[in-house]
Protein backbone atom coordinates (compact mmCIF):
# COMPACT_ATOMS: atom_id res chain seq x y z
CA UNK A 1 0.00 0.00 0.00
CA UNK A 2 2.78 2.26 1.16
CA UNK A 3 4.26 1.80 -2.43
CA UNK A 4 1.39 2.81 -4.04
CA UNK A 5 1.58 6.31 -2.10
CA UNK A 6 4.89 6.27 -3.71
CA UNK A 7 4.55 5.72 -6.94
CA UNK A 8 1.43 7.93 -7.12
CA UNK A 9 3.25 11.28 -5.69
CA UNK A 10 6.13 10.19 -7.93
CA UNK A 11 3.71 9.97 -11.22
CA UNK A 12 2.03 13.13 -10.11
CA UNK A 13 5.24 15.01 -9.87
CA UNK A 14 6.06 14.05 -13.45
CA UNK A 15 2.91 15.04 -14.52
CA UNK A 16 3.37 18.59 -13.24
CA UNK A 17 6.78 18.71 -14.44
CA UNK A 18 5.80 17.83 -17.77
CA UNK A 19 2.94 20.43 -17.77
CA UNK A 20 5.01 23.20 -16.54
CA UNK A 21 7.73 22.13 -19.10
CA UNK A 22 5.17 22.28 -21.71
CA UNK A 23 4.07 25.79 -20.76
CA UNK A 24 7.48 27.45 -20.75
CA UNK A 25 7.79 25.89 -24.20
CA UNK A 26 4.73 27.09 -25.41
CA UNK A 27 5.62 30.70 -24.01
CA UNK A 28 8.99 31.04 -25.96
CA UNK A 29 6.95 31.13 -29.82
CA UNK A 30 5.12 34.08 -30.31
CA UNK A 31 2.25 34.39 -33.11
CA UNK A 32 4.67 33.81 -36.25
CA UNK A 33 5.88 30.42 -35.04
CA UNK A 34 2.99 29.24 -33.65
CA UNK A 35 2.03 27.81 -36.67
CA UNK A 36 5.41 25.91 -37.16
CA UNK A 37 5.66 22.35 -36.26
CA UNK A 38 7.52 22.28 -32.70
CA UNK A 39 3.62 23.02 -30.84
CA UNK A 40 2.89 19.77 -32.45
CA UNK A 41 5.19 17.86 -31.37
CA UNK A 42 5.61 19.14 -27.90
CA UNK A 43 1.81 18.72 -28.36
CA UNK A 44 2.03 14.67 -28.77
CA UNK A 45 4.88 14.30 -25.96
CA UNK A 46 2.20 15.97 -23.41
CA UNK A 47 -0.41 13.86 -25.01
CA UNK A 48 2.00 10.75 -24.75
CA UNK A 49 2.83 11.38 -21.04
CA UNK A 50 -0.64 11.79 -20.03
CA UNK A 51 -1.35 8.55 -21.91
CA UNK A 52 1.64 7.58 -20.17
CA UNK A 53 0.16 8.60 -16.46
CA UNK A 54 -2.86 7.18 -17.05
CA UNK A 55 -1.68 3.76 -17.58
CA UNK A 56 0.35 3.53 -14.33
CA UNK A 57 -2.97 4.53 -12.85
CA UNK A 58 -4.45 1.71 -13.68
CA UNK A 59 -1.46 -0.38 -12.77
CA UNK A 60 -2.46 1.22 -9.29
CA UNK A 61 -5.95 0.50 -8.86
CA UNK A 62 -5.77 -2.72 -10.52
Amino acid sequence: MFECYIKTYLLLIDFLAGELNLARQVRKFDASTIRGSRPLMVESGNRTRVSRWLGWMDEIIA
